[in-house]
């Protein structure tokens, strides 16, 4: 079967892929690559399924219904969360994913209906369309992500300022922009009042993440640069910041919650044209008849971009390549190339990574130098070989260094007796989340074993001062403890003055 890409769509993805390829900050993990394969061979087979513009909806409808169908029984106590913190999470890790999927699958939901009028279809066709909306809005309502909120709101908006029931408004485009501008940062306001610190919290990690690229503005750092540096940012900022009111909010960051700004982070100016450029295909194919109903769909997920991380979760890619393929494009300056061409080497990438991920569980550490990128190996390198853990530590710092990681490097080091470079983990963990209690504890101890009593005595103050977000048995059973040995160091100092 023959497949047609459009020109500048090509051009695009050559630019982007070889940023991503060849500008790196983290070298490229070998043993993930058949993600990438599998994308890629799912919008191949979709472009080329027979009515896709029918058939792709209906999946991914009937995806956001059983998504929905979890949530609800999550929420009634009926199936378990995939997060302790969260009651409803569908079937992903927690709820914001499942924000994001329903979301697309309500629209797309919306469009359906608009398509079934302006058609007139049957009237059981608006009735199944209707039931299938209101289930999967009750799964966005759960989902409680106000991305996802926000998302279909501007989508639900725009689309019905392109109803043409409403001629009067277009001699109106002043008042009818500003109307927008206004209800939007209404709604903003309310989504912000809902949870204030998960929203600060996110403000913080874009500050952080605008502090890099003003480091790195024109190349940015390299793809994985975000992530293998941007703790550090973190912890500089506290170490100049030690009074912030975000320490009660600061965590172990793995996503930047917002793509577009990871883009330009990783890959500065570069990255920034990608972007530019993919805004404007994307604005002049939404003119197209068919697009117009896909429009919303895309919205939403180019919205929810800006809060959350899509791209990082695999059915959620799987999600937006099959928008992509949905995309209608012009006739003019496409190529045409048989499907096999593409498939065969993305099939064979595929399977060889897949290979080398799962045989890289079964025989030890003897594939480390092919994967030593991939965290989740480099964790289960460290669990089989403990009495080298460090190594692997080490290399996992060099991907994704956090506060825990460094932690359990201190501990690593002490457990040698080597307290330098134990102290060294420990201080760095305690910069990254100052709301951490353990590297501060830790810290207090080495003192006590070193008689570094002045030392001892600064960090013993800061953790009785400290205030923090969870105080369980273990918080205050250090505070006693802590309490007791500053008694005990004082009435030795106490001694010495007397002398």
């Amino acid at each position: 079967m023959t497949i047609k890409i459009p020109r500048n769509g090509l051009i695009i993805l050559s630019g982007f892929l070889a940023l991503y390829c060849f500008h790196r900050d983290v070298p490229l993990d070998f043993s993930m690559l058949w993600k990438g394969g599998v994308l890629g061979i799912i919008y191949i087979l979709a472009i080329c399924i027979p009515k896709r513009s029918t058939v792709i909806p209906y999946l991914v409808i009937l995806w956001g219904v059983l998504e929905s169908g979890v949530a609800f029984l999550q929420k009634m106590h009926w199936l378990e969360s995939n997060h302790h913190a969260f009651d409803v999470t569908g079937t992903f890790g927690n709820p914001g994913p499942l924000g994001g999927l329903t979301a697309v699958s309500f629209t797309l939901t919306l469009a359906g209906i608009y398509k079934a009028i302006n058609l007139k279809q049957h009237i059981l066709v608006k009735i199944t369309y209707a039931m299938t909306g209101l289930i999967i809005a009750a799964g966005l309502i759960l989902s409680e992500s106000r991305a996802a909120w926000l998302g279909v709101i501007v989508a639900v908006m725009w689309s019905m300022s392109q109803i043409h029931s409403f001629p009067h408004l277009i001699h109106k485009k002043k008042y009818v922009f500003l109307s927008v501008f206004i209800i939007i940062g209404i709604i903003l306001c309310g989504l912000y009042s809902i949870r204030p610190q998960s929203a600060d919290g996110r403000i913080f990690i874009w500050y952080n993440t605008v502090r890099m690229i003003a480091d790195y503005p024109l190349w940015g750092t390299g793809t994985g640069g975000w992530l293998a540096n941007y703790m550090y940012y973190q912890g500089d900022f506290f170490i100049n910041h030690p009074d912030s009111i975000y320490q009660m909010l600061a965590d172990d960051v793995i996503y930047p919650y917002n793509e577009y700004l990871l883009v330009i982070a990783e890959h500065g100016l570069a990255g920034w044209l990608f972007l530019f450029c993919l805004f404007y295909e994307i604005c002049k194919n939404g003119t197209m008849a068919e697009n117009k109903y896909l429009m919303p769909s895309l919205m939403v997920f180019l919205i929810f971009c800006f809060f959350s991380y899509p791209m990082h979760i695999f059915r959620l890619q799987v999600l937006f390549i099959c928008i992509l393929a949905l995309w209608q494009r012009p006739c003019k300056g496409r190529f045409s190339l048989p499907s096999w061409i593409i498939c065969i080497p993305l099939l064979l990438v595929s399977v060889l990574s897949f290979l080398l991920y799962r045989k890289s569980f079964s025989d030890g550490t003897s594939l480390y130098s092919y994967t030593c990128y991939n965290l989740e190996l480099l964790e289960h390198y460290a669990e089989i070989e403990k009495e080298n853990s460090l190594k692997f530590w080490k290399q996992y710092s060099q991907v994704y260094p956090n506060s825990k990681l460094y932690l359990e490097m201190g501990e690593r080091w002490e457990e040698k007796g080597v307290l330098a470079k134990a102290e060294e983990c420990y201080l760095t963990s305690s910069y990254m989340v100052p709301q951490f209690l353990n590297p501060q504890y830790k810290l207090f101890k080495i003192y006590c074993v070193r008689k570094d009593t002045l030392s001892a005595i600064k960090i013993g103050n800061h953790i009785l001062k400290q205030k923090y977000k969870k105080v369980g048995t273990k918080t205050l059973r250090i505070k006693a403890e802590v309490v007791e040995s500053l008694n005990r160091l004082n009435k030795n100092i106490d001694s010495v003055y007397n002398k």
